[in-house]
């Protein structure tokens, strides 16, 4: 079963195409992310370039793409999720990364805590992929 099999399908292709001169091609099983793209880069850029915002934030504090590589990487970045959410359940949406003096500093970047939150699920993302990528191989040898 395909990695892919859980993510939501917006459109499907039709399943039979006719081309002129009669031609066929059948994609009724390939799905269309058009409409979910269109979405995102019209409807949430602005949240996606504050995900950017803390990545950039991220890239001046450590290696390049060592985020992949921490130990108990899944942990951190579990507690980092759910300590950015409580942030916003205690303190509203608007509630930005300070340090207790209410600034931003090295450690704090003073971003609003949501796209600290997605930053951190995007990241749990890619191994939660990673690890449904090793167990299919695993189950198809």
């Amino acid at each position: 079963m395909p990695i892919t099999d859980h993510i939501p399908v917006i459109h499907n292709y039709p399943a039979k195409v006719v081309e002129p001169g009669g031609g066929m091609k059948f994609d009724g099983d390939k799905p269309d992310y058009r409409d979910l793209l269109d979405s995102l880069l019209l409807g949430c850029i602005d949240g996606i370039r504050g995900v950017v915002a803390v990545l950039r934030f991220g890239a001046k504090k450590y290696k390049a793409n060592s985020w992949q590589v921490l130990q108990d990487a899944e942990a951190r970045y579990t507690k980092a999720l759910l300590r950015h959410l409580v942030d916003i359940q205690e303190h509203g949406l608007l509630h930005r990364d300070l340090n207790e003096k209410g600034e931003a500093d090295a450690n704090h970047s003073g971003l609003l805590s949501i796209y600290h939150v997605c930053c951190d699920a995007l990241f749990l993302a890619y191994f939660a992929t990673k690890k449904a990528k090793a167990q299919a191989e695993k189950e198809t040898h």
